[in-house]
């Protein structure tokens, strides 16, 4: 059974090329398709070119990320992760 799962994160940091490089690195490590929704628009994370577009014009807001496939809850887990520390790292 498929599994669709979700998690707003409070995006308060500017994230750049090499943070987009390895965000979609780690995304692909995943079975599950997995998104980033932010102010209307909705991005493939495996995707490079949109998620480095999306990163880069990001400013500080709320992101909606979303998961669909069997791994979805550990691909949520880990990937919420990365963006919470990375805020820690930054405060």
């Amino acid at each position: 059974m498929r599994k669709i799962i979700s998690n707003r994160i409070p995006f308060m940091i500017k994230m750049g090329l090499t943070e987009a490089i390895k965000w979609v690195e780690e995304a692909k490590k995943y079975k599950s398709n997995i998104y980033i929704h932010y102010n209307g628009t909705t991005v493939d994370s495996k995707k490079l070119p949109s998620t480095v577009s999306l990163f880069l014009t990001m400013k500080e807001k709320e992101l909606l990320l979303i998961a669909e496939g069997e791994d979805a809850p550990v691909a949520i887990q880990d990937l919420t992760n990365i963006l919470t520390s990375k805020l820690k790292t930054a405060m």
